[in-house]
């Protein structure tokens, strides 16, 4: 809680703190758990270069799951496994 409300990511779109940051990291684990279950598995995260990327790959860490990053650019058909 000392570091809270310092900024933790920042991007030319976003500005998060560090509670922000883990805020929304939580609330992705939420609703992963209450879509996929607890059962460990692999989680497809769309890569971005903006602060929702980040809270998305530490919220599938919470939720005790791994992420594979997506490359955007991949034609569609490379991207969907």
């Amino acid at each position: 809680a000392r570091f809270a409300e310092r900024p933790a990511v920042q991007t030319r779109r976003h500005a998060l703190t560090y509670r922000e940051l883990d805020q929304l990291a939580l609330r992705c684990a939420c609703a992963l758990l209450a879509r996929r279950g607890d059962r460990e598995e692999p989680i497809a995260v769309l890569l971005g270069n903006e602060a929702p990327t980040i809270a998305a790959f530490l919220g599938v860490l919470q939720a005790g799951k791994m992420y594979g990053p997506i490359d955007p650019t991949l034609r569609p058909g490379r991207a969907s496994w």
